[in-house]
């Protein structure tokens, strides 16, 4: 969490480039097991549902991306952030024509998990605890690998 601090000091939200298909696709590529995330101001549970996902990233050791909602007000997310002391490096926002082919956005908050170079889960929408999302998560990993 101090890391994230100290980034969001560093990092100002404007700075921040929109997460590209191009990226999606390098992130892919890595063959490392992930998540996307997406949030929305405008749906306080998925604001909550930001530190129940990095926490289950953490306890499974997967990288988590929370990609803010196309649809959101930048400002008022700058704020929920805020409110919830979390760093604004969070506001990363979207411009990947893939991940809203795959519905990632029809919801907040949602998930969309991700290994060996491929989506492995359909989008999951709803809130979860942290413990739950570790068990979802893993669910899907371990079925793409078999």
């Amino acid at each position: 969490l101090l890391l994230l601090v100290v980034f969001s000091i560093l990092v100002k939200a404007e700075d921040l480039a929109p997460l590209t298909d191009s990226e999606v696709g390098a992130l892919l590529d890595r063959g490392s097991p992930g998540v996307f995330y997406a949030w929305s101001p405008h749906m306080p549970l998925s604001v909550d549902g930001l530190k129940e996902i990095i926490s289950a990233g953490e306890q499974l050791d997967v990288m988590v991306m929370p990609v803010l909602s196309p649809h959101a007000n930048v400002e008022y997310a700058r704020d929920r952030l805020a409110d919830r002391l979390l760093p604004e490096e969070l506001l990363r926002e979207s411009e990947s024509p893939e991940l809203v082919k795959r519905d990632l956005f029809l919801h907040a908050p949602a998930i969309l998990v991700f290994d060996d170079g491929e989506f492995v889960s359909p989008v999951l929408p709803g809130l979860r605890r942290s413990d739950d999302y570790v068990e979802l998560i893993t669910r899907f990993l371990v079925n793409a690998g078999q």
